[in-house]
């Protein structure tokens, strides 16, 4: 398909949407990373989708009133990786450094969301939240906030965990445009949070180098929902996901008691029994 290097409208649209068979879906991300051509023209398809939206206008002008000029076209995933070459970050600290510091985030969190590429991790697990009367979530490693404030406008509490950075400066931007009221804490002030209903923990658990750091938050709540690890991730770059062993996770959260309840392509939920 890709052997005369090039690839239309349609494909690039089935790949963001995952409307293609993943066989196909991954065969355009291994030829993405090696291809600079197309994947300028991958940049440039996610950008032009993402401009058409509200949500984009809304990027433009947290930019300008922080005084920073639109970086237009931006190529975030490209930008991440290199800086993620460069530092090299591997403990815990280093790479709450990186994190803390990284600008490129902000764009890459950005036009993941708003070109549609996102999927839809919100709906996929609302009804099992209804179901299992869940009230208050911990947005956990939020970034710029997207599902917290979706959660927020059906109805839920939701506390916003993130490091002090560019991506949670415009998450406390957008929520006070939206006059919402939320708590929002760094990940050091966990210790003080107050039981919760529901982990979220999306886009998060392959960034962490030890599954144990989430310990104090199992220990506060009933429920973890955390995007399914056999999903394809086709955003940022190859080094910033680690890939865990497969039974780790779920040997932490058998041994503090929690079964696993609901499992879809997009989201897998478990609950404390």
């Amino acid at each position: 398909m890709l052997a005369e290097c090039h690839v239309t409208g349609v494909q690039l649209q089935g790949y963001l949407e995952r409307t293609l068979p993943l066989p196909i879906i991954e065969e355009m991300k291994r030829h993405f990373d090696v291809c600079p051509s197309c994947h300028r023209q991958w940049n440039h398809f996610r950008w032009e989708r993402a401009k058409k939206t509200n949500g984009f206008a809304e990027f433009q002008a947290f930019l300008q009133e922080q005084g920073e000029p639109l970086q237009d076209y931006f190529d975030s995933s490209q930008a991440l990786l290199a800086a993620w070459q460069q530092t090299q970050p591997q403990t815990l600290a280093e790479r709450e450094a990186f994190f803390r510091h990284d600008s490129y985030y902000l764009y890459n969190l950005t036009i993941w969301h708003e070109s549609g590429q996102r999927p839809p991790y919100v709906a996929a697990a609302e009804p099992i939240l209804r179901q299992h009367h869940v009230s208050s979530i911990c947005d956990f490693g939020c970034g710029i906030g997207t599902d917290g404030i979706q959660l927020m406008k059906q109805g839920f509490r939701v506390t916003f965990c993130e490091f002090d950075n560019a991506s949670s400066r415009f998450l406390r931007w957008r929520l006070q445009q939206r006059q919402m009221n939320a708590l929002w804490i760094e990940p050091s002030e966990i210790r003080h949070l107050q039981a919760i209903d529901a982990l979220w923990a999306i886009d998060v658990l392959d960034h962490l180098p030890d599954l144990h750091t989430l310990i104090p938050l199992l220990e506060l709540c009933q429920m973890l929902c955390f995007e399914n690890d056999s999903q394809q991730k086709n955003h940022g770059g190859p080094s910033f996901h680690i890939h865990h062993p497969s039974q780790l996770l779920p040997d932490l959260l058998t041994s503090y008691h929690f079964r696993e309840l609901y499992t879809t392509p997009l989201i897998t939920i478990w609950e404390k029994a």
